[in-house]
């Protein structure tokens, strides 16, 4: 386990059992809607990702995706099993690392936490989250890659650092069901690149992908750099392209180790590589 509270702003703090409550039955609902059909898929997702700040979850067990990745299996309780849980606590909890300050909620076997004190703990152990909403089922509703808790925990947002989340607000109303193709500034469609800031993509992800990229190409000298590129006239179109000293054998390797990437990743941005065309693969 690695201990990365000093790359965090944004650590557990308040969480309010009214708020986790209205996240139940927003999730839960959500959940029951088949995501591009009964609900677009953006719009799904956002839902989502807007409640779940403040959940209440339950740990059950670690979940290994069909791409070997780790996730950490946790059950989002519905509204009563939270009623019953703080029929008899106070409606605030500080949730705190400190041996004085109360960590969870707690009625026998069962164990509440919330979000941020999961998410910091999926993060330490290099793990995402499988959220399911029956503890019986073997798939889950949703799951949340490792790149997205880690930016979370940094920005306090899954939107990303503060200007990348006022776009996001800003595309939501212009376009509710479909906020990534919102046009934000019709009277700018420029394109910039450049190496993305620290803020906006951690050095310590970096050294991530470089490490497994060596491990997957068997090479320990590949250097990895990138450049970022975003299309400013859509809400959300930034695009990390990753340069190697390292050729893929084919387009299959390329595409299954960029996917494979992608685990860490922030939402707000996707992975591309520079195909021998000169055109941009893209991988979310």
């Amino acid at each position: 386990m690695i201990d990365l509270k000093d790359n965090f702003k944004n650590l557990p703090g308040f969480f309010d059992f009214k708020k986790a409550m209205i996240a139940a039955d927003g999730i839960r609902h959500t959940f029951t809607l088949e995501r591009g059909v009964d609900l677009h898929s953006d719009q799904w997702d956002h839902i989502v990702y807007h409640l779940i700040k403040d959940a209440l979850l339950e740990y059950m067990d670690i979940f290994l995706a069909p791409n070997y990745r780790p996730y950490l299996k946790v059950y989002v309780p519905s509204k009563e099993e939270i009623e019953a849980m703080t029929q008899d606590s106070e409606i605030n909890i500080k949730i705190s690392s400190a041996s004085t300050q109360k960590e969870s909620l707690t009625e026998g076997k069962i164990t509440y936490k919330n979000f941020g004190s999961i998410c910091l703990n999926a993060v330490e152990n290099y793990a995402g989250l499988a959220l399911f909403s029956q503890k019986h089922k073997t798939e889950p509703d949703m799951i949340v890659r490792f790149g997205a808790l880690y930016s979370y925990l940094q920005h306090g947002d899954f939107g990303g650092p503060p200007q990348l989340v006022d776009n996001m607000i800003k595309a939501i109303k212009l376009n509710p069901l479909n906020p990534k193709q919102a046009v934000v500034d019709p009277a700018d469609t420029s394109f910039d690149t450049g190496e993305p800031s620290e803020e906006f993509f951690d050095n310590y992800m970096r050294t991530l992908i470089q490490q497994e990229l060596k491990a997957l190409l068997d090479n320990k000298e590949l250097d990895v750099t990138y450049h970022l590129r975003k299309q400013h006239m859509y809400a959300l179109c930034h695009i990390l392209i990753i340069n190697m000293s390292h050729e893929f054998k084919d387009t299959d390797q390329q595409h299954r180790i960029m996917q494979y990437l992608t685990w860490y990743m922030p939402l707000y941005l996707s992975l591309g590589y520079e195909s021998e065309d000169g055109g941009i693969d893209i991988y979310n």
